[in-house]
């Protein structure tokens, strides 16, 4: 079911602000000006897309077709996104906060994305008896969260088959 142009501002609007410049239809994004808390929100998704996305398709042979992506702590689901109209088969997002969750699930209904799903889940769990197996996983601002990023790591590499795409922040001590 489509969402109307007036259906579609609400929802941004009663969901925002979103850590992720998603476009949606009518000329709409889920950018919110005076709902922003940091300006990264309106520039995080396309400077990461536009930088690192480059390399993720030599590696993948110039595509994403026919592979299944995992989206670590995916937030409103913005690289998920990316990810399906690089032609990914299936894409997973999940996170730890229910907001975010519902955000990405608005976002995947205004696009129309059945090969999205998106997950209420802890890094802790995942495991390939209760996950399967990803052909590329990406880690986007999450190491900095972690308790102990290296054990993550090694769960996530577990799941994935090909390549593990980390981003992280720097911060001076």
């Amino acid at each position: 079911m489509s969402l109307t142009e007036k259906e579609l501002k609400q929802e941004v609007h009663r969901l925002a602000p979103f850590h992720h410049k998603v476009e949606l239809p009518y000329g709409l994004s889920t950018y919110v000006p005076e709902m922003s808390r940091r300006p990264l929100e309106y520039t995080r998704l396309s400077n990461l897309v536009r930088h690192a996305f480059p390399a993720l398709l030599e590696v993948c042979g110039g595509s994403l077709e026919g592979r299944r992506v995992l989206d670590v702590a995916c937030s409103c689901g913005g690289f998920s996104v990316e990810a399906a109209k690089l032609g990914a088969e299936y894409v997973l997002g999940f996170d730890v906060v229910d907001h975010y969750i519902e955000q990405a699930q608005f976002i995947k209904r205004a696009l129309n994305l059945d090969q999205v799903d998106f997950k209420l889940m802890d890094i802790d769990k995942i495991d390939v008896s209760n996950l399967g197996q990803f052909d590329i996983t990406f880690c986007f601002g999450i190491l900095y969260h972690l308790e102990n990023p290296i054990s993550s790591m090694k769960r996530l590499s577990s799941v994935t088959r090909h390549v593990m795409l980390v981003d992280t922040d720097l911060e001076p001590i």
